[in-house]
């Protein structure tokens, strides 16, 4: 469940496979590194996330802007939840937060490589 997932530092997000792409309810796409078909659950860690002043050009196949819509400190790291076409949170360091200058309502793009991500058939 998306609860349990939250539990232990993952992300969870339900759509159809087809091929190495998954479509979500609202029509966002998940490209991943392997082929599946029918409804799966994609999981992906919050230190996975990676988060970008701008649209980040690289191996992440997975880009995607976002709206902070929480912080908060997790002992040496900071969990930031995330809004846009993927919901997720991510975790980052104290100084990738003020780098990046997080705070509730400011705009990143966040990233994932396929190759992070976790398919279970649904």
């Amino acid at each position: 469940s998306s609860w349990t997932a939250r539990l232990l530092g993952r992300n969870l997000v339900s759509g159809i496979a087809d091929g190495s792409i998954v479509t979500l309810p609202g029509g966002t796409t998940i490209v991943l590194a392997e082929r599946h078909v029918g409804a799966v659950h994609v999981s992906f860690a919050d230190n996975a996330v990676t988060l970008h002043h701008a649209q980040p050009a690289g191996s992440a196949r997975n880009v995607w802007p976002v709206t902070v819509r929480s912080l908060a400190e997790a002992g040496d790291r900071v969990r930031v939840g995330l809004t846009g076409a993927i919901e997720a949170s991510a975790l980052v360091t104290p100084a990738a937060r003020r780098e990046l200058d997080l705070h509730p309502g400011s705009s990143c793009w966040a990233s994932v490589k396929a190759t992070e991500l976790v398919v279970i058939p649904a």
